[in-house]
């Protein structure tokens, strides 16, 4: 699984979140924003509902893209904040602000964050 966080041409924050699994078919990619749809037998089916929710509430949208074999990429495009005058210059990021990537199975260490300057 691989997280990584960037910067779009217009200053918004573009979150993606690539995994290598089997991908969705696309009966269900219809429906995964869908509250209370959930294809797991615990599952509450609110967790992509929410996000999107969230993530439209801040004037962002959210991308779903997934191939049955060929795994799943969910990306979030966040317009960005006015923070002039907030921060200090060292503490605005980059065009790239960070990688993490985590094997997918039960013995693999914690996800390590790795900072990306470009």
């Amino acid at each position: 699984m691989v997280l990584d966080v960037s910067k779009g041409r217009q200053g918004e924050t573009i979150v993606s979140l690539k995994d290598n699994g089997t991908g969705i078919d696309e009966a269900v990619q219809k429906r995964v924003f869908d509250p209370f749809f959930t294809t797991r037998p615990n599952g509450t089916g609110l967790g992509l509902a929410v996000v999107k929710a969230v993530v439209e509430g801040h004037g962002g949208s959210i991308a779903f893209d997934s191939s049955p074999g060929e795994g799943t990429t969910v990306t979030l495009h966040l317009p960005a904040a006015d923070l002039a005058g907030t921060l200090p210059a060292d503490m605005i990021a980059s065009d790239h602000l960070m990688q993490i990537e985590n094997q997918a199975n039960t013995n693999s260490p914690p996800i390590e964050l790795n900072e990306v300057n470009q």
